[in-house]
């Protein structure tokens, strides 16, 4: 038999909502944290960029120049404002996942390179981890799909 709810379970349950909704906040701006940085510093080096996407063998590296710059930034944005939340981790997703795969494959490497990309490799992944934990769980209480 089911307890009947009172007065102290309902406040309780709201504080924990609310908790959980804070947390979402400053979950999805901490994770907009790490790629804004890098994103604006891909556009005022551009060339470094382009040139960059070249080293690692990206196919059509001015495109996957323009790509990594629209969601180091666009879609970071979104994130940390919880527009379309969801979606956008979606895409964080697939876009660490390539930008992992191009660039840190530390099983074709030796010596501290290898040793420096497998920590970033594993770092990568559970980076996805967190963009895949926070499409499951969605923007929160506090963002813009909510708002």
């Amino acid at each position: 038999m089911r307890r009947k709810a009172f007065a102290g379970d309902i406040f309780v349950q709201a504080i924990r909502r609310r908790g959980e909704d804070a947390g979402l906040l400053i979950g999805r701006l901490l994770m907009a944290a790490l790629f804004l940085p890098f994103g604006i510093s891909k556009v005022e080096n551009w060339q470094g960029t382009v040139g960059l996407m070249h080293k690692v063998h990206a196919p059509l590296p001015v495109l996957a120049a323009a790509i990594a710059v629209i969601c180091e930034i666009l879609v970071s944005l979104m994130i940390a404002a919880g527009l379309k939340t969801r979606w956008a981790c979606l895409v964080m997703m697939v876009y660490t996942a390539g930008a992992t795969w191009l660039a840190h494959r530390f099983w074709l490497m030796s010596g501290p390179a290898m040793m420096e990309n497998k920590i970033n490799f594993f770092k990568n992944i559970a980076i996805i981890g967190g963009f895949l934990i926070l499409a499951c769980a969605g923007p929160g209480r506090y963002s813009a799909d909510r708002g």
